[in-house]
């Protein structure tokens, strides 16, 4: 079992050397012909970690899972016994197996990150794996330059909700779009919102509220209503939220649906609303 927590660059899969016998939880070199092949200590670069077993790719590319990059990783593919790893400890690349080791054997296995935690039957490691200049160049036929893939950075890649009672028969839902990485936006974002009866957020509710659906005073912009009650074109806040307000005397379970407009990256729908989410005379 090898479960990557975050990480720098995330997993994706490439063409392993034809024969290779891959484990899942060992160190990916890169071959001559720029093909993934096991580590053993040959001194190639160790450009990542397998995620599956040579056995398991069942296609005739030989594509396997692997992640690169600087991650986190909690595992159970490790040399020697637990209790050789301790927090704040260096973590190495056994030569012989391909696994983290907690030894450097003199020198001959590389230094590849630290121990950050453990439980009873694994390791949780954070890895920092230097890449080869040419990168790049064969993940993926990636040719963009590093201006090019901060143009992306910070898009709105997330939707939160935050429901709370107000005034009477008035349920506030704050939305708060975030990036990939999980921070606040921090700019106007145009929004589309919708009630709906279903939890996936298909369709319209059937169902009318009794008063207003709009944004609540001072909490966000209604730029536009395309279905009374219903659906509406909006604008988060300057710190990327955006706050709903319904009044309903029924206090009707709906569920908030919510899409950054030209985005297609961040969408969301709230938990499904409830008499006390509403608030009381």
């Amino acid at each position: 079992m090898i479960k990557v927590e975050y990480g720098g660059i995330f997993p994706t899969d490439f063409t392993y050397k034809s024969g290779s016998t891959i484990a899942e939880g060992t160190f990916a070199t890169l071959s001559a012909n720029k093909e993934l092949d096991t580590f053993a200590g040959n001194g190639a670069p160790i450009i990542g970690l397998f995620l599956e077993n040579s056995e398991d790719v069942k296609n005739p590319l030989k594509r396997i899972q692997f992640v690169t990059g600087t991650f986190v990783a909690r595992t159970d593919k490790f040399v020697g016994a637990l209790t050789n790893y301790a927090v704040a400890d260096p973590v190495y690349a056994d030569a012989s197996t391909g696994q983290i080791t907690y030894t450097s054997n003199n020198n001959a296995n590389p230094l590849v990150g630290y121990v950050i935690g453990k439980d009873t039957s694994t390791i949780t490691v954070i890895l920092t794996l230097r890449l080869p200049s040419n990168f790049p160049e064969f993940l993926l036929d990636v040719t963009a330059t590093a201006n090019e893939l901060n143009l992306v950075d910070g898009i709105p890649g997330q939707v939160s909700f935050s429901i709370a009672a107000g005034a009477a028969n008035v349920c506030e839902v704050t939305i708060q779009i975030k990036d990939a990485a999980g921070t606040n936006i921090a700019r106007p974002v145009p929004l589309l919102v919708w009630l709906s009866d279903a939890a996936t957020g298909a369709g319209l509710t059937a169902t009318s509220a009794s008063g207003t659906v709009q944004a609540k005073s001072g909490a966000g912009t209604d730029l536009g209503v395309l279905t009374a009650k219903k659906a509406l074109i909006a604008q988060t806040k300057a710190d990327g939220s955006y706050t709903l307000a319904i009044t309903d005397t029924a206090k009707t379970g709906f569920y908030v649906g919510c899409e950054v407009l030209g985005a297609g990256l961040a969408r969301g729908v709230s938990r499904q609303l409830t008499s006390n989410d509403y608030g009381t005379a």
